[in-house]
């Protein structure tokens, strides 16, 4: 987890690995609590949701 200003927002950027080895990677509103983005990536790919 991470803390860092974009663009004037305070945010988190939390990356966790799932149990079949997906890379979740978000990026939370540091004053609300909201996911702004969201991105998993599989074995040898690049998947965006």
């Amino acid at each position: 987890m991470e803390l860092e200003r974009e663009k004037g927002m305070w945010g988190y950027e939390v990356k966790v690995i799932a149990p079949d080895s997906r890379l979740i990677e978000m990026n939370v509103d540091a004053h609300s609590g909201n996911i702004v983005s969201k991105s998993v990536r599989r074995k040898g790919s690049r998947d965006r949701k």
